[in-house]
C-alpha cells in the first residue's frame, strides 16, 4: 500500500495539512513552483551528522532553497552547514584549497594502503585524503555564495574565491572546441586529463553563484565555457559519463556514448541555474535536451526495469528519480513526472529538496 503524502496522526497532522496548503498557495501566487512539489518538501530532514563536504554543501543548499521560499528559521541551519564547510576545506600537497572526498573504509580501498586514499577510476593510482574533488567543491562553492548573497558575510566568499582560484587551471578547453572548458576530476596528477561530466558542471554551478555573489565577470565566463562544454558533448552525441576527450571514453566511444547513469541531476540542474544567473538560454535548452535523452531511452543501461538506472520507476525511490522535478516550473512532460515521482516519496533527502525547491536565481535569498 502506498503511504499518503498527507497520513499524519492527530493534530500535528492537521497542522501539517494546513501548513501544506498555505505553501501550497504561495507556491502558486510566487509562480515556478507548484503546491504538491512545495507539499512534499514541506518537511526537512534531521541535519546532516554526515562528515563527508558533499552532504553538508547538500544540507546547506536544501535550507536555503526552503529559506528563500519562505522558511527563514533555516538559514541558521543553512549557516551552521557554511562554517562546518569553511572548517571541513583541506589544503593538498601544492598548498590549494578545496574540498575532499570522504573515502569509507572498505576492502577495496584498503589496497591503496592509506585510509581515506581514494583510486577514482580504479587504475591503481591513489589520491591521498587531502585530496579536493571538483565535485565536492563545486557544491560546497555553491553553498558558500548563496550564503554570502544571503547573509553578507564575507567570510564565506574569501574561502570560495580562494578554492576557485586554486583550481582555476586545473583543466582545460576540449577537441574542436577552444572556447570550452573541462576541470579535471579531482586536483590531483593522478586525475591528469581525465574528464567526467558532472563534476565538471558541478564546479559551473559554484562558478554561476559566485557570479551572482560578485558580479565578477572572471566567473561568468568560466561558466559559460563549462556549458559550452556540455554542449559539444550533446552535438557530439554523447549521452555518457565520461567526456568525449576522457581516455575511457576514446578506448570504446560507442558504448561510452550511451553509458547513461545517474549523474544527469548535476548536469541538468547546474545547467538551468548558469542559464539563469548568466542569461544564457542555450544552457536551459541544453538542460532540457539532456533530459529527455534521459528520460526516454530504452537501451540496457537504463530501462525502466533496472533501479539502478536513474530514469527507474519512482517506486525505485532512487535519490536520482527526482530529477524531472528540476524543470517543472517548464511545464510537461516535467511537472507531471515530478507529480508521479512526489507520490511515492513521502519524504525527501536534502539532494532533493535542492533539486526540487532551489529557485536557480537569487531571488528569496536576499532579505537583509
Amino acid at each position: 500500500m502506498k503511504k499518503s503524502l498527507f497520513r499524519r496522526d492527530g493534530m500535528a497532522g492537521k497542522y501539517l495539512q494546513l501548513a501544506v496548503l498555505f505553501t501550497g498557495l504561495l507556491g502558486y501566487l510566487s509562480g515556478p513552483t507548484f503546491g504538491t512539489a512545495q507539499a512534499a518538501s514541506l518537511d526537512m530532514p534531521p541535519p546532516t551528522k554526515d562528515a563527508d563536504a558533499l552532504a553538508v554543501a547538500y544540507d546547506c543548499l536544501a535550507s536555503l532553497a526552503r529559506y528563500s521560499r519562505g522558511s527563514k528559521a533555516l538559514l541558521g541551519r543553512a549557516k551552521a552547514d557554511g562554517d562546518e564547510l569553511l572548517s571541513m576545506a583541506t589544503v593538498d600537497g601544492n598548498k590549494r584549497t578545496g574540498w575532499p572526498y570522504i573515502q569509507r573504509t572498505t576492502e577495496e580501498s584498503k589496497k591503496c594502503g592509506q585510509a581515506g586514499a581514494l583510486d577514482a577510476f580504479g587504475d591503481g593510482t591513489c589520491n591521498p585524503p587531502e585530496t579536493p574533488y571538483m565535485l565536492q567543491t563545486g557544491y560546497a562553492v555553491a553553498c558558500l555564495a548563496q550564503l554570502n548573497i544571503a547573509t553578507g558575510d564575507v567570510r564565506y566568499l574569501q574561502v570560495a574565491r580562494k578554492a576557485l582560484s586554486d583550481s582555476w587551471s586545473l583543466g582545460s578547453a576540449v577537441t574542436g572546441c577552444q572556447d570550452c572548458f573541462y576541470y579535471w576530476y579531482s586536483y590531483h596528477a593522478n586525475d591528469l586529463n581525465r574528464f567526467v561530466r558532472n563534476p565538471n558542471v558541478a564546479m559551473g554551478l559554484g562558478l554561476a553563484w559566485m557570479f551572482a555573489a560578485t558580479g565578477e565577470a572572471i566567473y561568468r565566463e568560466r561558466a559559460l565555457a563549462i556549458a559550452k562544454a556540455e554542449h559539444h558533448e550533446i552535438q557530439a552525441g554523447n549521452a555518457g559519463y565520461f567526456g568525449i576527450d576522457d581516455p575511457k571514453y576514446k578506448a570504446n566511444p560507442k558504448f561510452e556514448a550511451q553509458r547513461i547513469e545517474n549523474h544527469v541531476p548535476h548536469q541538468v540542474k547546474g545547467l538551468k541555474d548558469i542559464s539563469k544567473l548568466t542569461g544564457n538560454a542555450q544552457a536551459l535548452g541544453d538542460a532540457k535536451s539532456e533530459m529527455d535523452s534521459f528520460l526516454y531511452c530504452r537501451n540496457d543501461r537504463c530501462r525502466p526495469g533496472n533501479c539502478k538506472a536513474w530514469a527507474a520507476p519512482p517506486s525505485c525511490q532512487a535519490t536520482a528519480t527526482i530529477a524531472p522535478c528540476i524543470l517543472a516550473d517548464q511545464g510537461d512532460p516535467y511537472q507531471s513526472l515530478c507529480e508521479v515521482v512526489l507520490k511515492e516519496l513521502p519524504r525527501l533527502n536534502a539532494f532533493q529538496i535542492f533539486l526540487l525547491d532551489s529557485a536557480s536565481g537569487k531571488e528569496g535569498l536576499i532579505t537583509r
